[in-house]
């Protein structure tokens, strides 16, 4: 609100509400009710740029992650972020598995010894790359 629609404020609380003496009271109040309602619309704004980041982050669509300084960056945002890359991390890691699984169940088909040496050898790297779960 400009200083011109404060003193159209103020006018209008002199003439038509309350007159002289509270006619200045009235209108700091609304230029502060204002200025208040501007915050909290811009803030409104902050927090739904946040919620879209989230929204984002979950169905994996972060390239270049917010930092913490950004506009866009939450507490919500980051744990979202973090729970992606950690199933990103434990699908590649299923991945790996059924290869592995798959590989195995060739190899019942075959009976050369090198190749089962190899697949049980592929299994256990598999295995041992795979993510282990923390409480």
């Amino acid at each position: 609100m400009t200083k011109l629609d404060c003193g159209c404020v103020l006018k209008i609380a002199r003439d038509y509400l309350a007159g002289p003496e509270y006619a200045r009271f009235l209108a700091i109040d609304w230029c502060q009710l204002h200025r208040d309602a501007a915050a909290t619309n811009a803030e409104v704004d902050q927090l739904r740029v946040q919620l879209a980041g989230c929204s984002v982050a979950a169905l994996g669509g972060i390239f270049d992650p917010a930092k913490q300084s950004d506009y866009g960056w939450s507490p919500a945002y980051q744990d979202t972020l973090n729970l992606r890359l950690r199933f990103e991390a434990v699908r590649e890691s299923h991945d790996r598995l059924l290869d592995a699984l798959h590989d195995m169940v060739d190899m019942d088909r075959d009976d050369d010894p090198a190749d089962r040496a190899a697949v049980y050898a592929k299994a256990r790297a598999a295995i041992a790359a795979a993510p282990k779960e923390t409480p």
